[in-house]
């Protein structure tokens, strides 16, 4: 055996699923603002050049208690990961979100969607750190492939108007408004900027 070859065979195609279904669940399911108290904590007690090396050495533990290896090695027993079943990400339930009583809910657009690879919850953190709303007033969010439809509380809109307005957000600055009107039959909502408007201010 090599000098420069494991003692053990990690299964890459196991973890690697674990990976990608980790990465489905923080775009789609889990909420931005308890991720964001977990990482606050990470980032403070974590040295930056050490962070990867966490990373990795958190994926063994996990790994190690949720996957079975292609070839076994010798490691101390630990069971604080023990209590999390095989598939974990994918047995989960998805995250409940806020229904907002439309008597009582707007919908604002923003002129940014799928083509800059915006996801529910980079609009729910854009909303969170930058326009001081909480979660639980926040609705349905609508990503197109250039721009957003958000539902949010009526008494909340102008606020996140005038704050997000003009913002700058991943190189461009944003365009915030009412949508106005209710959603038409092409799936466009009335009353925005058009398509064409907006896809040239995403190029």
């Amino acid at each position: 055996m090599s000098k420069n070859t494991p003692a053990f065979t990690l299964n890459e195609e196991q973890i690697s699923t674990f990976l990608k279904e980790a990465l489905e669940a923080v775009k789609t399911e889990e909420d931005p603002e308890v991720l964001n108290a977990y990482r606050k904590i990470f980032r403070k007690n974590v040295p930056f050049t050490l962070r990867s090396y966490i990373a990795a050495y958190l994926i063994k533990e996990f790994e190690s208690q949720s996957f079975a290896r292609s070839k076994p090695y010798n490691r101390r027993s630990n069971t604080r990961f023990s209590d999390r079943p095989r598939g974990y990400f994918s047995e989960r339930q998805p995250v409940e979100r806020p229904v907002l009583d439309p008597s009582e809910s707007v919908s604002i657009f923003m002129s940014i969607g799928r083509s800059r690879r915006v996801f529910p919850r980079d609009i729910i953190t854009l909303l969170i750190q930058n326009a001081d709303i909480s979660r639980e007033r926040i609705g349905d969010i609508r990503i197109l492939d250039n721009y957003s439809f958000v539902q949010v509380m009526s008494e909340d809109a102008d606020s996140i108007i005038q704050k997000l307005n003009d913002f700058p957000y991943r190189g461009r600055n944003l365009l915030v408004s009412y949508s106005r009107k209710p959603e038409a039959d092409d799936g466009v909502e009335s009353g925005t900027q058009s398509s064409a408007e907006v896809g040239g201010n995403e190029q």
